[in-house]
C-alpha cells in the first residue's frame, strides 16, 4: 500500500513537472516599442525579436504590422515609393542578421508597404545555421509619418500591432519555430518641442506684462 501511495505521489509529480514545462516553452516572440511623434512628424519605432532558448536557430523570417485608430485620422508607414519602406534597422548593429548577413541587406528591401497602414517585413539569413538563440535583436526599425490626407491631431493615440496570422519564423531546415506571440506598440501625437518653447515664452511674457501692469498700477 505504501509502495502504491509513493507511486501515485511520484507520478502525480512527474504529471504537474510536465504541465509546467510544456506552459514554459520555448519560443520566439516580439516586441513593438512605443514613441511620440509631431504633428505632420516622422518618427522612427524599434521593434525586437526574443529567443529564450539556445534550440532555437532563426533563418528566415515574415513578420507582418499594421497600425490602428479609434481617432478617425490616419498615421502611414513611410514609403520611399513604390511600397519601399525605409529599412534602417539592416544597419544597426543589433540587427537579429547583422552578423550572418542576409539577402535584405545585400539587396534591400526588407519588405513591402501596402496599404499605407500595413507593412510586411521579411529576410534571410546569409548563414546556413542562422542565428541561434538565447537573444534578444533589432527585428525592424518601423517609420511612420503623420503627413498624411487626414492628418493626425493632439492628442490621437495609435496602435502598432503584430498581425499573428501573416507573421513566422524558419528554422535553418525551413521548419517552423513556436511563435509565443507579440506585443503591441503606440503612437501619440504631442506637440513639437519647439511648439512647446514658443508657449513657454508666451506664457512668460503674460506673466511680465501682468506684473509690470500692477506695479504701474500701485505706483499711480
Amino acid at each position: 500500500m505504501r509502495h502504491s501511495r509513493r507511486w501515485i505521489c511520484g507520478l502525480a509529480i512527474a504529471v504537474t513537472w510536465l504541465g509546467l514545462a510544456s506552459l514554459s516553452e520555448a519560443g520566439i516572440s516580439v516586441s513593438v516599442g512605443s514613441g511620440t511623434i509631431g504633428v505632420g512628424g516622422t518618427t522612427s519605432i524599434d521593434v525586437f525579436v526574443t529567443s529564450d532558448s539556445a534550440a532555437d536557430s532563426v533563418y528566415a523570417f515574415t513578420v507582418e504590422y499594421e497600425i490602428t485608430s479609434t481617432s478617425g485620422h490616419d498615421l502611414f508607414f513611410v514609403d520611399n515609393g513604390a511600397g519601399v519602406p525605409a529599412d534602417s534597422q539592416l544597419f544597426q548593429s543589433n540587427y537579429l542578421f547583422h552578423l550572418t548577413g542576409s539577402a535584405a541587406i545585400t539587396n534591400p528591401p526588407a519588405g513591402a508597404v501596402g496599404p499605407a497602414t500595413s507593412y510586411t517585413g521579411l529576410d534571410v539569413s546569409d548563414s546556413l545555421l542562422g542565428v541561434s538563440g538565447p537573444f534578444t535583436r533589432l527585428l525592424t526599425r518601423l517609420q511612420v509619418t503623420g503627413a498624411t490626407p487626414n492628418a493626425p491631431v493632439l492628442g490621437d493615440t495609435f496602435t502598432l500591432s503584430v498581425v499573428t496570422a501573416g507573421t513566422q519564423f524558419l528554422d535553418p531546415n525551413l521548419d517552423p519555430l513556436t511563435f509565443t506571440g507579440a506585443t503591441s506598440g503606440t503612437v501619440v501625437v504631442t506637440p513639437e518641442p519647439s511648439s512647446l518653447v514658443i508657449f513657454g515664452l508666451g506664457g512668460l511674457l503674460v506673466v511680465g506684462l501682468s506684473r509690470r501692469r500692477n506695479r504701474r498700477q500701485r505706483l499711480s
